[in-house]
């Protein structure tokens, strides 16, 4: 989806309610993709959107609006934010915490620190009325935690799917097997003691993390780690890639990040 509607709506997304969006993205088996994406706004909403705008010449008024559509009784005016065909590496990011992989593929990371966080990235969500993603890709899907298409191409994501703190993704087969480079451990080293608090910083810049172990137990990227002892964490990317860093602690350390 394109980064401009989406920062439209989220700065106005708490003062505005009822309004929806969609996007529609085919990736190409050269490596490019063509995306279309749509902003739905009731008459109450571009007033509001109207008054945000100090120029007064707001690109979001009913004379610039494509069409009409009536959506469980409710009268949207629909604003096309026309598509354009971009080439692509590995991936291509495609609005924040989105990759979409050229090679047959879809990951996003909504991972949030705490359940204060997954509450307000709600309550954004939900100032949306819906929001529907259609990303469809050349190759099937062979492994997905998403609502896929019958002929398993096509990823569908709407409002509820971006609610959810964790991961999302689809991949195909050959999206896996071209993954061989396993996940980046920043913070900590390998056989090395430390003093005082560490904090581990995770990436993986092909198939996306999908879990971090630390001890055993999940840990989330970022957090303080302090316990007095020896340490093993083992983060394991969606290809099946592992990197493990043994480190120790020496002793219980005051939980002071500079």
């Amino acid at each position: 989806m394109k980064k401009k509607i989406l920062a439209v709506m989220l700065a106005g997304a708490m003062l505005l309610s009822g309004c929806g969006m969609s996007a529609e993205v085919v990736v190409n088996e050269d490596g490019t993709y063509t995306e279309k994406s749509k902003m739905y706004l009731t008459e109450d909403e571009i007033a509001q959107m109207s008054a945000l705008d100090e120029t007064g010449e707001s690109e979001y008024s009913a004379s610039k609006a494509s069409g009409t559509v009536v959506r469980d009784g409710v009268t949207y005016y629909v604003f096309d934010d026309q598509g354009e065909e971009q080439s692509s590496e590995l991936s291509e990011s495609l609005g924040e915490s989105t990759t979409v992989y050229t090679k047959g593929g879809f990951f996003m990371d909504l991972t949030l620190e705490d359940e204060e966080a997954t509450e307000y990235a709600a309550q954004i969500y939900d100032s949306f009325e819906f929001i529907d993603v259609a990303i469809t890709f050349p190759e099937e899907m062979s492994v997905a935690n998403v609502k896929l298409s019958d002929d398993k191409k096509t990823v569908y994501l709407t409002k509820e799917d971006y609610k959810k703190s964790g991961k999302l993704y689809a991949f195909s087969e050959n999206c896996l097997a071209e993954d061989k480079t396993a996940p980046t451990v920043d913070g900590v080293a390998n056989n090395k003691t430390y003093k005082k608090p560490v904090y581990a910083y995770l990436s993986d810049n092909a198939t996306g993390i999908k879990s971090a172990k630390l001890d055993g137990k999940n840990y989330v990227a970022g957090a303080t780690i302090k316990k007095k002892g020896n340490h093993k964490l083992v983060v394991t990317d969606f290809a099946g890639n592992t990197t493990t860093v043994k480190f120790k602690i020496e002793k219980k350390a005051k939980n002071k990040k500079k």
